[in-house]
């Protein structure tokens, strides 16, 4: 979806945890936008979907039972990060996006 600028249809599926009370499809926007910029691209690699590592943890209080690290190539080879949480709460599964950032 962020590789076709469906940003809404993004914010509709995933929502955004740091949205800090910004609307989340303007808040996403902002973040992939600011993290495309601060590596000089212009959009990501349409050819590339990226990587995934999903690493599980032990439940927490609060239900997280995971956190998925989507890695995306920017048009120009450089690369973001996607994060994501997985998590339970009653008895349904989530996945939310918690963060868009450039890749350390």
């Amino acid at each position: 979806m962020l590789h076709q600028g469906k940003f809404e249809e993004f914010a509709d599926k995933f929502g955004y945890a740091v949205a800090l009370e910004r609307k989340h499809v303007v808040a996403i926007s902002a973040d992939f936008n600011a993290a495309l910029e601060s590596v000089g691209a212009s959009g990501l690699n349409s050819e590339n979907i990226g990587t995934f590592k999903i690493s599980l943890v032990e439940p927490t209080s609060i239900g997280i039972n995971g956190i998925i690290e989507h890695i995306v190539e920017a048009d120009n080879g450089r690369e973001l990060l996607i994060e994501y949480v997985f998590s339970d709460s009653d008895g349904k599964s989530h996945i939310t996006c918690e963060q868009i950032s450039v890749l350390p």
